[in-house]
């Protein structure tokens, strides 16, 4: 069976939205109990699964906790590229509208046709690494913008220096933008 990548679920940034925690309650009655895990754990543990990205166990944490970004290196920016090219065009509407937007003095959000700061590079990085992450281990808790955040900084500041104002339209409908910068960088070290 295909799984569809689901977009617009609860992030680190967006914890607060009431309605989404309702939605996510009223989900969560159809899914199995998991016990007494601790946060951002899952009760799978495939043991013939040899994926890097995975840390090992250290003393008594149990296999699978985490997700090693730091293991990686510069292949998760390559695989995070091959992965890019294959998202459809709604799913990186719905990872640019959370990442590149302004706050209106009124309040109101509203989403940017280019980047504008560093910080919107930045934020759309960290969405791109965490449906990344998510779509490689569909078990586990999505990993928070504070954790990878340290992992991006150098390819964010590439791009902004590089590339930046980033194009909306171009983010979302080219399949080689985004990806292309991505290996470039991988390529400049």
């Amino acid at each position: 069976e295909r799984f569809k990548l689901r977009m617009g679920g609860m992030c680190s940034s967006c914890s607060d939205d009431p309605e989404a925690s309702q939605r996510r309650r009223a989900h969560e009655q159809f899914l199995p109990e998991k016990g007494k895990a601790q946060r951002g754990e899952t009760q799978y543990v495939d043991e013939m699964d040899e994926n890097p990205t995975i840390q090992q166990p250290a003393g008594d944490q149990p296999a699978g906790v985490g997700f090693a970004l730091e293991n990686m290196g510069d292949s998760l920016f390559e695989d995070l590229a091959r992965f890019l090219r294959t998202l459809p065009p709604k799913s990186k509407q719905h990872i640019w509208e959370h990442g590149v937007k302004v706050k209106a003095q009124d309040g109101k959000k509203t989403v940017c046709e280019t980047t504008r700061s560093k910080d919107q590079i930045n934020r759309l990085m960290c969405d791109c690494v965490i449906v990344y992450v998510k779509y490689l281990d569909r078990n586990r808790s999505p990993l928070s913008t504070k954790t990878v955040r340290p992992h991006i900084e150098h390819v964010t500041q590439h791009i902004y220096a590089k590339y930046h104002p980033l194009q909306r339209d171009r983010f979302e409908n080219d399949k080689s933008y985004f990806p292309t910068m991505l290996e470039d960088y991988v390529q400049s070290k």
